[in-house]
């Protein structure tokens, strides 16, 4: 199965990638990784990162848990939380 890429994309992954130190991955699925990371701007703090995979498939789209998951993603954007990294 093809990949469409990682998100973030483009100049975001770039921002991720000099804020963010990857230390080691926690977790894989089959449409994500879960990385631990350390936010070199709050004196090391650990994170957790998750990196989603978009499957392409030119028939069917993009899958419904894809979808499924992107949408609970963005519902945390109404949350104030420590732990939820912006």
């Amino acid at each position: 199965m093809e990949y469409g890429g990682s998100f973030p994309i483009g100049n975001m992954q770039q921002l991720v990638q000099s804020r963010y130190e990857n230390v080691q991955e926690i977790g894989k699925g089959a449409y994500s990784a879960v990385y631990k990371g350390r936010d070199r701007q709050t004196e090391g703090r650990f994170v957790a990162m998750k990196e989603v995979r978009v499957p392409l498939n030119s028939e069917e789209g993009i899958p419904m848990t894809t979808v499924r998951e992107i949408g609970l993603l963005r519902q945390l954007d109404k949350f104030e939380h420590p732990n939820v990294v912006r």
